[in-house]
């Protein structure tokens, strides 16, 4: 009998153990999609925003969960929004006992299907087989991408009392001394254009031009997976200087794009789950283009459920995919078809 104890305990402690162990894994490769780090996350362009989003190897598994946001979402609740940060330390705790439940549930019937009495096997190899059978077993998402940004056609007479301050600093990345005088007719022209279209009080719109400073990317080729990092670059060295600057516009030489491997592209941002990064990046023949992309960096962003700021507006197919990848936009979207706004 006593040793029937025994065993019956030895066997919850394995459970247990492997439990902790594939939960801890599950846990990781959340992190890692987080970052993003693939497999396990990645970039996705979504009309010229550039975002990173799980993959199908960390939605899979909590599935259950991304139903349930789906549906709060539907709802239109913002509960999330309301209560952050302490929404963010529920969520992990959610995260952490659903990984952990779905681990027990695991281990449970595997070590039931190949017979607990007789494994020989450790805890460890029991938790670290099991994951990465799962882990092997699901498909990687990729994503295709959309660059056309033309589209500010509409003249709006805005009153406006007060507003705070947006300080925006305009850097020239990949001029040669040749080009510079380029740098500074295109940062004028798109100051000018977000002086004259932005919502702003008098005096509360500051632009600085650095012109004498030139950051070079050191980059042949823009991929997902390096717009985002270049991005940030761009965002730290345009406050070298000490700077509280709202934004960073990185200005590039007209066909940069062309020749970097995006023959389409002419500029982009950058959101993430836990925010929009504060640079863009734009060529300098594109006068319209910093207003255009830090209008995709500002707006309701709410922290970790919101990717991005304000969304297209000039194609109804881009911006449903905006709405319902980067999780809803704050702006509307105006219906070419009956000349409607639709607003979540």
């Amino acid at each position: 009998m006593v040793k029937k104890n025994q065993k019956i305990s030895k066997d919850k402690r394995k459970r247990f153990v492997a439990s902790i162990i594939l939960t801890t894994l599950f846990l990781s490769t959340f992190v890692l999609g987080l970052i993003p780090l693939y497999p396990f996350g990645t970039y996705v362009e979504v009309g010229d925003i550039v975002t990173s989003k799980f993959t199908s190897v960390v939605i899979i598994p909590i599935f259950p969960l991304v139903i349930t946001y789906n549906l709060l979402d539907t709802l239109k609740t913002n509960i999330f929004e309301k209560y952050l940060p302490i929404t963010l330390i529920i969520m992990f705790v959610i995260v952490v006992c659903y990984y952990y439940l779905l681990s027990r549930i695991i281990v449970y019937f595997y070590l039931k299907a190949i017979g607990v009495n007789k494994d020989k096997k450790s805890a460890w190899a029991n938790a670290v087989l099991v994951f990465f059978v799962l882990l092997f077993s699901f498909a990687v998402v990729s994503a295709d991408s959309y660059s056309d940004l033309f589209n500010n056609g509409l003249i709006v007479q805005a009153n406006v009392t007060d507003t705070k301050e947006l300080r925006i600093n305009f850097v020239p990345v990949d001029y040669s001394s040749l080009f510079s005088l380029m740098f500074v007719s295109a940062a004028n022209n798109n100051s000018a254009f977000i002086n004259a279209t932005y919502p702003l009080a008098e005096g509360k719109y500051v632009p600085t031009f650095s012109s004498e400073m030139n950051f070079s990317s050191n980059i042949e080729e823009l991929t997902l997976f390096n717009q985002c990092s270049l991005l940030k670059r761009i965002y730290r060295f345009g406050r070298v200087s000490g700077s509280d600057y709202d934004r960073v516009v990185g200005i590039v030489p007209n066909n940069w794009f062309a020749e970097h491997g995006d023959p389409i592209g002419a500029g982009y941002s950058c959101g993430g789950l836990f925010g929009n990064i504060k640079a863009i990046l734009i060529e300098d023949y594109f006068r319209h283009g910093a207003a255009h992309e830090v209008g995709h960096t500002l707006g309701d962003v709410g922290g970790v459920l919101r990717k991005i700021g304000l969304c297209d507006e000039y194609n109804s197919d881009v911006w449903e995919n905006q709405d319902s990848i980067l999780d809803r936009c704050p702006n509307g979207d105006s219906n070419p078809d009956n000349g409607e706004l639709f607003v979540h």
